[in-house]
């Protein structure tokens, strides 16, 4: 298991920000950003040092650099997904 520290900031009731120490395929960026419930939701990656890559189910299943030198799994995409969104959907709204 790897921990990642992910961190988020509220502005106000339409804007979020979070970030984590990875680089994040845009697909599992864009994918957060359509499920949060704030419109203005952005992502930050590099934030306090450097993970890995972390790429698509996709990805791993086409290969390629980024997969393959990922400490991650084909499953963490939708394992950190699932927690982004259950954290942004937890944060209280005004």
């Amino acid at each position: 298991m790897v921990r990642i520290p992910v961190r988020f900031l509220k502005i106000n009731n339409e804007t979020a920000i979070w970030a984590a120490p990875l680089e994040l395929f845009c697909e599992v960026a864009m994918n957060i950003r359509n499920q949060s419930p704030y419109p203005y939701t952005f992502y930050f990656g590099y934030c306090n040092g450097w993970l890995g890559y972390l790429p698509t189910e996709e990805a791993f299943a086409e290969g390629g650099y980024e997969p393959s030198v990922s400490p991650f799994t084909k499953q963490a995409e939708k394992d950190f997904t699932q927690g982004v969104i259950t954290y942004l959907l937890g944060l209280p709204r005004e």
